[in-house]
C-alpha cells in the first residue's frame, strides 16, 4: 500500500455577527473552498448545519462569508465552524 497524497484537515471557528438581511460579512482568514460545518447562534443557543444554516455552505470569496438568509442574525455574536482540507 502506498500513500499517493497527504491531506491535512483543519477544523477551526470564527466569531461573527450576522446581518439584518442577506449580504457579505467580513471574516478574515477564511479561504475559498472552506466548508462551513456548523453555525452556532449565541443568542438562541441554536445549532444549524447544511442548508438550514443562514450562511453559504462553502466560502466563495476570500475573507468573506455570505449570509444567504434575509432574516435578522445581527442580534448576537455567533460562531461558524469551518473545515479546510489542504493537500
Amino acid at each position: 500500500m502506498s500513500l499517493q497524497s497527504l491531506q491535512l484537515v483543519n477544523v477551526f471557528y470564527k466569531a461573527v455577527t450576522g446581518l439584518n438581511g442577506a449580504g457579505s460579512i467580513s471574516v478574515p482568514g477564511v479561504e475559498v473552498g472552506d466548508v462551513i460545518l456548523v453555525f452556532y447562534n449565541g443568542y438562541s443557543g441554536g445549532l444549524w448545519t447544511g442548508s438550514a444554516s443562514p450562511f453559504e455552505s462553502t466560502v466563495s470569496v476570500v475573507d468573506e462569508v455570505q449570509q444567504t438568509s434575509s432574516g435578522n442574525w445581527s442580534a448576537a455574536p455567533s460562531n461558524l465552524f469551518f473545515l479546510r482540507i489542504q493537500s
